[in-house]
C-alpha cells in the first residue's frame, strides 16, 4: 500500500476509537515508498545547517536535512478537499520503511503538512468540525503563523495528533500542520516535535506579505 492507505487506515481507526471505544490495529503490509518521491532541498544554510523546502502549493518551511527527511506525495487522501501534502520523516524512519519491498505493521507517527481547498470559505473551527475525519477536537487556541492568523488544536485517531491550521489568503486554502505522535515517551516524540516546530516557525508563504 502506498501512502494513500495509510491515510486510509488512519481514518478507520479513528472511527473504530469514536463507534467501539477502542482501537483495534491491524497489521498491514505497505509497499516501498517511491525514493522519486523525496524532495530535494531548495537551498541550505552553513550557518544553521538548514535546508529550505519550497511546496508547488505556495509555502516553504526549513528543516534540519541531518536529521529528516521531506517527502512529497500528490493528493491521495480520503478527504477530497486535500490538493497536496508532504511527509517529514527521520532518516532512520524512512530508511526503515522504503528499504524493504514490503513493510510490515504500522507507519510510525510523523510530522505532514497538508493543503486543503475551502471553497465554502468556512472559518477555521468550522472547517476543523465539519471533517469527519478529525475525531474529537479540542484544546482550541489562537495561534499566529506565516504572520497570519490560525489555530492550534488536537484530536486522537491511530495516534495523538498536535495541529495547527491557517488559510493561505491567496487562494483560500487551508494548510494544516500535524504532528502524530505516540505519547508514551517514545524519543521519537521529541524528534519529530523538533521537525513539527521548525515547520511552523518558520513557515512563509510564497507572494502573500507577511503581516
Amino acid at each position: 500500500m502506498n501512502f494513500k492507505h495509510l491515510k486510509q487506515y488512519r481514518l478507520l481507526s479513528s472511527t473504530a476509537i469514536l463507534v467501539m471505544g477502542i482501537a483495534t490495529l491491524t497489521s498491514l503490509s505497505f509497499l516501498r515508498i517511491s525514493q522519486a518521491n523525496q524532495a530535494n532541498p531548495a537551498s541550505t544554510s552553513g550557518i544553521n545547517n538548514q535546508a529550505v523546502y519550497t511546496d508547488r502549493y505556495g509555502f516553504k518551511f526549513s528543516y534540519s536535512p541531518t536529521q529528516f527527511v521531506v517527502v512529497s506525495q500528490s493528493p491521495q487522501s480520503g478527504d477530497t478537499s486535500a490538493v497536496g501534502w508532504i511527509a517529514i520523516w527521520t532518516k532512520q524512519d524512512y530508511q526503515k520503511i522504503s528499504s524493504v519491498s514490503v513493510y510490515e505493521g504500522d507507519y510510525p507517527p510523523n510530522v505532514t503538512i497538508s493543503v486543503h481547498r475551502n471553497p465554502q470559505q468556512l472559518s477555521l473551527q468550522q472547517w476543523i468540525q465539519q471533517k469527519d475525519w478529525i475525531v474529537d477536537a479540542k484544546n482550541f487556541q489562537q495561534r499566529t503563523i506565516a504572520g497570519h492568523k490560525g489555530l492550534f488544536f488536537t484530536y486522537r485517531g491511530l495516534y495523538e495528533h498536535e495541529n495547527i491550521i491557517f488559510k493561505n489568503p491567496r487562494d483560500n486554502n487551508m494548510i494544516l500542520i500535524s504532528f502524530a505522535k505516540t505519547n508514551n515517551g517514545s524519543s521519537n516524540d521529541a524528534v519529530y516535535r523538533k521537525a513539527f516546530n521548525e515547520a511552523i516557525n518558520s513557515l512563509k508563504l510564497a507572494n502573500v506579505a507577511q503581516r
